[in-house]
């Protein structure tokens, strides 16, 4: 397609300024240059978007809503969501940010997407009629139907525009009439509208559409319908809105629709036998052929774009990083005694090495990841471009039936050219958006932290902490511009697709010796030789080579994690690498697939699916089984330098990889006449080379290799696991604290004055990443502070993903062994970074993995090949007693001197992936009476395992955490009745070899709340205490039924059992709506809601687990993707995890209609909810959290009341 180049009538003047006097400089021709050019003025348009979307996520409050809906709504009244939304800016003293948004949509950004949109739709117009780039009459006429839409649009908005400037009073109408007026001109001249040479009947035309659609919008939608307090202003504010998103459609969708007709070859020209047209119809044939083939060339860059948008953007975790790294700036403040938010600067002297250390250390780590940002936007620019270029086995110069058409006059260069630009700036554009969300979370928690203060805060307290996020985006946009524009100057003189063979592109990108060019005749140095220009463009900032940028990936990326697991490293001086170690590791792998792909073009040999299907082999055969479940005991302590040997082994796989990679690169540089056998037998040894270094890692990668069979089984002896009945028997028993086994009952439990009870408690925790981890320990904690009695009032705690986590990290932090306090232990924890090695060695050691044979290893990944194996190395540097085994830990806090204690037991709840059964990790003997459908993990396994791999295990969130194969004895993994296994005599029969029995995944699959195993402990309770029968026969064999009459009377009428249900994805909103669609006019209560900091509610005031959703409105493809929304659905995380929790408080209250007495009889709510709130701040799913997160948390946790005042100890 023609671009259309467009002479205007006379030259630009306003206000008496000529702005042709400056289009001989270097700045005019840049002007002309970019408003000359759709294909650059589409650039501009992104970046000033980009900086628009920055500025907007700013001005986001707590509840949800932010610029876009204060222009929007139709309710400015006193008690309207427009002042409430107001006020809550005035109190952070950012209306002036509001301000400053609108004139810049309005000034900058409205003219600049007018005149793309119009250059656009004039080279679209004359491309359909005749194709030559030349402007004709039918093309004027067709121009119509995309100059009407766009100058409605711009109509629209810059009435929006100025009524949002109305709405913010003071000088807001000023300010609004100046921006409007300069908003005009800047579509008068820089949208050209006087070369399109509009004639008055079509302007009055737009005008009367325009009218006629804002009428409609006013008079016709129920979202400006005027109510009590509406204003006709706030009303044709809500219309200009409306009517900006239908015009934004309506053209998005005319320019798409001329684009694919003109691709396609549709002629529209009033002259259809125009010669040429059938030729012209064949290039587009051409085009559509070129670019299915650039879309499969580039598909390896197409993935990693896909799976940075996937860590990034999809994933919320990468949100709470790049608001950890960003929060430097005021914690640095804080730090040397500057007040920023009004508080008080702490007492004492200054610490200046630790506040210098966390300059200097967030400092490194915004540089490294711009630095990572810059190469992975290179390699996606650099490989797309490579393998545009190389020409295909048999391609051939095309020729178009017109004569032959030269290299770089072809369409297919244009798009070949414009695509690896546009693949460059994808990752920008991503890391803008993630920005955004940063910041649209940051604004929310300032906001609602001054939300309910009587004074206003200033500014700067509510942007400082934003001020890194938005430096970080900003240099992105400039980078990202500044590269395209320095890609334009340095445009390849030949073609840009399928036109040069393998020696010439090996020449441009100097992986070949290049023939150096003659210095200028004269010139200093003229003797000496320079380099030919065109190999620069292709090194990174002109001096990193193609084939070393790898290195210097992989090299990066090293240097990183040696960072993030240095010794006595808590993130107090440098922030998680995680971000730059995802970029870089992207780069380092794209640029391997990016080589793949040239000899995939080049020499037409499938090689990644070679690859592919040598994976396939080495996994069928079973030896790149690398996840396996970590089994027990572990010898020794926790090691501080365990993350390091495990690096080091990485080090050394990475350096086999480089000898190899630049053995491979300096054979290509420099092919001689040997023969291919002498030239590339050193490759045939790497994978050999790599095999032997990954079986080296089972004896000296990690600290944590598993103890001997016949010490775990011997272990498993002094620890045994403890029957249901027993445990509840004896639970009791110390609850009821009689002076004899026959005495009265003398609790030394508080008893609750509301019923007159004593309250005992099961609990359940939901799974959520870390978010639900850290919100679980610090609650139970928290609880457990306010009530000392309370762990001896929990029986158990039944745990599903981060929940289990949190529940072991509680039980490891009880009495931790360095004498810290079980508060600074979860603290240590929730500071601990997990996800930077899990994301690392995922990105790199599993992978390899799959190449090489580490299933064949003892340890399980070999020490190092396995994610699973650096997340709890991390884990256990995080809370060092989940490495003893789960009964080990039990055993230990209940005998010797603890004997007589009471220590909730634990059930972590996983899920058996052949089955979809619950497999419980606990110290209970998991039995098919009691728990129906479950398997028992620890029964399996014959022996106890590490408290940290049980409560992985719960938590192997999907695809973040692999699914972990369970090795067991055949002997149990094939025994399914309830009577005991029989032990093999001989121990190498086949019987009493291991195998991998099953696969276990999250827990959240089964049931994501843990109620399902608390509703089993619920009914077991009541059984227990029913007694024996009339008849004499034991309703309760065994230990319960043991229990003296007298003390079970009395703990029947004594207990009133509750459910804590420890939440942490409250949503207050949605779940007190009665009515079911979203919120489009929220009233101001909404918008800035009374204050509500009551952490323990009862289950129905938050949520409703028994009461059905709402339908989630239409969706597409119903029938192809109906199915597997319904099993989606219907999981865990879905109708039948909310059914579990249903039926959990309908257990507690069949249990205390069946005590009788004072359970029978308490008006206290059966669930008490346990709700992580809102607060503003942002909670992540995955596995970090920020600084703000956890402090945010630490002071929710303390203001959790499940007990009343007059019933505390």
């Amino acid at each position: 397609m023609a671009t259309g180049s467009i002479e205007r009538d006379g030259g630009l003047s306003w206000a008496g300024f000529d702005f042709s006097a400056v289009a001989d400089s270097k700045l005019g021709k840049g002007v002309r240059f970019v408003f000359g050019s759709a294909r650059v003025l589409g650039v501009v348009l992104v970046g000033a978007a980009a900086i628009l979307l920055l500025i907007q996520s700013m001005l986001y409050v707590r509840t949800g809503w932010g610029i876009a809906d204060f222009v929007a709504w139709a309710d400015d009244g006193a008690s309207g969501p427009v002042l409430a939304l107001l006020e809550l800016w005035r109190r952070c003293q950012v209306i002036w940010l509001a301000r400053t948004y609108l004139v810049l949509d309005s000034v900058f950004f409205v003219p600049i997407y007018a005149a793309f949109f119009l250059k656009a739709g004039w080279v679209i117009a004359n491309a359909l009629d005749d194709d030559t780039g030349k402007a004709s009459a039918a093309g004027r006429r067709w121009f119509a139907l995309f100059w009407v839409p766009v100058l409605m649009l711009v109509g629209a908005d810059l009435l929006e525009n100025l009524l949002g400037l109305l709405r913010t009073g003071g000088w807001g109408a000023s300010i609004g009439g100046i921006a409007i007026a300069f908003g005009l001109v800047g579509v008068l001249e820089l949208a050209g509208l006087r070369v399109w040479k509009i004639g008055a009947r079509p302007l009055v035309f737009w005008a009367g559409a325009l009218a006629a659609l804002m009428a409609a919008m006013y008079f016709g939608t129920d979202a400006c319908a005027p109510t009590g307090s509406a204003s006709w202003l706030g009303r044709l504010g809500c219309a200009a809105n409306r009517s900006k998103s239908l015009l934004i459609g309506v053209v998005l969708l005319v320019l798409a629709a001329g684009g694919i007709c003109w691709l396609f070859g549709v002629v529209l020209s009033i002259r259809p036998d125009r010669p040429g047209n059938a030729q012209r119809s064949m290039l587009r044939a051409n085009l559509r052929a070129a670019i299915f083939d650039c879309f499969v060339r580039s598909r390896y860059v197409l993935a990693a774009i896909a799976l940075l948008a996937a860590l990034t953007v999809v994933m919320d975790q990468s949100r709470d990083i790049i608001a950890s790294t960003a929060s430097f700036v005021p914690r640095f403040f804080t730090m040397i005694h500057v007040s920023w938010d009004g508080k008080p600067v702490p007492g004492g002297p200054i610490e200046w090495s630790g506040a210098i250390g966390l300059l200097l250390g967030s400092v490194a780590v915004f540089a490294a990841s711009v630095l990572a940002l810059a190469l992975l936007v290179f390699a996606c620019w650099l490989w797309t471009r490579s393998v545009c270029h190389l020409r295909s086995v048999g391609g051939v110069t095309p020729s178009s039936g017109l004569g032959e058409v030269l290299p770089g006059k072809r369409y297919e260069d244009d798009f070949a050219r414009d695509w690896a630009r546009c693949l460059a700036l994808l990752p920008v554009v991503l890391v803008v958006v993630l920005c955004a969300n940063v910041l649209q979370d940051l604004a929310k928690a300032q906001v609602g932290a001054h939300m309910h203060d009587a004074a206003t805060a200033s500014w700067l307290t509510c942007l400082l902490p934003s001020l890194g996020v938005v430096a970080f985006a900003v240099l992105a946009v400039f980078a990202a511009g500044g590269f395209i524009w320095r890609r334009a100057e340095r445009g390849s003189h030949g073609g840009y697709y399928d036109c040069i063979d393998w020696k010439e592109w090996s020449t441009r990108f100097g992986l070949l010796e290049v023939k150096p060019l003659p210095g200028p005749p004269g010139a200093p140095g003229a003797s000496k030789q320079r380099r030919a220009p065109e190999s620069v463009k292709y090194n990174f900032l002109g001096k990193l080579t193609p084939y070393l940028l790898p290195l210097a990936a992989l090299g990066m990326v090293l240097l990183c994690r040696l960072i993030d697991v240095l010794p006595g490293r808590s993130g107090d001086y440098f922030p998680s690498m995680a971000f730059p170690i995802i970029l870089l590791s992207l780069t380092f792998w794209l640029c391997v697939f990016g080589w793949l792909s040239l000899l995939e073009v080049y020499g037409a040999v499938p090689w990644v699916v070679l690859i592919f299907v040598w994976v396939g082999v080495l996994g069928l055969a079973g030896l790149t089984d690398n996840h396996i479940v970590w089994p027990g005991p572990l010898p020794g302590d926790t090691s501080q330098w365990g993350g390091i040997r495990m690096l080091a082994c990485t080090a050394l796989l990475g350096g086999v990889m480089a000898v190899a990679y630049r053995w491979a690169m300096a054979r290509a540089r420099n092919p001689g006449s040997a023969t291919v056998w002498k030239t590339y037998w050193p490759l045939l040894l790497t994978l050999p080379v790599l095999a032997a270094v990954v079986m080296a890692g089972n004896f000296l990668a990690t600290a944590r290799r598993p103890g001997d069979v016949q010490q775990a089984q011997a272990q498993a002896h002094v620890a045994p696991a403890v029957p249901l009945d027993a445990a509840l028997a004896k639970w009791l028993r110390i609850l009821c604290n009689a002076p004899g086994d026959n005495g009265a009952c003398q609790p030394k439990i508080p008893v609750n004055p509301t019923t007159g009870g004593y309250d005992v408690y099961f609990v359940s925790s939901e799974g959520g990443g870390i978010r639900a981890a850290m919100w679980t320990a610090l609650a139970l904690q928290s609880l457990e502070t306010e009530d000392p009695t309370f762990a001896q009032r929990s029986f158990a705690i039944s745990g599903v993903s981060g929940g289990a986590v949190g529940a072991a990290v509680y039980r490891a932090c009880a009495k931790p062994p360095d004498g810290k306090s079980p508060e600074r232990c979860i603290n240590q924890f929730a500071r601990t970074d997990l996800l930077s090695p899990l994301l690392s060695s995922w990105m790199f050691e599993d992978l390899l993995g799959r190449l090489v044979p580490s299933g064949l290893c003892k340890t399980p990944g070999c020490g190092f090949m396995s994610r699973g194996a650096w997340f709890e190395q991390t884990m256990e540097v995080g809370a060092p007693r989940l490495r003893k085994g789960i009964r080990e830990l039990h055993h230990d806090d209940t005998s010797g001197g603890n004997e007589g204690t009471h220590v909730p037991y634990l059930l972590l709840n996983a899920t058996w992936v052949e089955t979809g059964e619950r497999a419980i990790a606990s110290e209970l003997v998991v039995s098919q009476a009691d728990f129906p459908g479950s398997k028992d993990q620890l029964g399996l396994v014959g022996a106890d395992m590490p408290l940290g791999a049980a409560a992985h295990n719960a938590a192997r969130f999907p695809y973040v955490n692999a699914i972990g194969g369970l090795k067991t004895p055949a002997y149990l993994c094939d025994h399914r009745g309830p009577d005991a296994p029989v032990v093999p005599d001989n121990k190498n029969s086949p019987a009493a070899a291991t195998r991998i029995c099953g696969h276990l995944a999250d827990g959240g699959y089964f049931d994501n709340g843990g109620a399902q195993s608390t509703s089993d402990l619920v009914r077991a309770l009541g059984t227990c205490l029913a007694g024996p029968r009339n008849n004499g026969a034991a309703t309760a064999p065994g230990p319960c039924a043991a229990i003296p009459s007298g003390q079970r009377t009395w703990l029947k009428e004594n207990l009133v059992p509750r459910v804590l249900m420890i939440r942490n994805e409250a949503d207050p909103g949605a779940a007190a709506a009665n009515n079911c669609g979203e919120i489009e006019q929220p009233t101001g209560a909404q918008v800035m809601p009374p204050e509500d900091s009551a952490c323990a509610t009862p289950i129905g005031a938050r949520y409703q687990p028994a009461r059905p959703l709402c339908a989630r409105g239409r969706t597409p493809y119903l029938d192809l993707i109906g199915p597997l929304l319904a099993v989606i659905n219907t999981s865990g995380v879905g109708a039948s995890g909310r059914l579990a929790e249903a039926r959990e408080g309908d257990a507690i209250v069949q249990a205390r209609l069946a005590m009788g007495g004072k359970a029978a009889l308490a008006n206290i709510e059966p669930v008490t909810a346990v709700n992580l709130l809102p607060k503003g701040v942002h909670f992540p799913l995955g596995w970090h959290l920020s600084h703000a997160a956890v402090e945010n948390m630490e002071g929710q946790a303390k203001l959790c009341r499940i007990v009343p005042g007059a019933g505390k100890p």
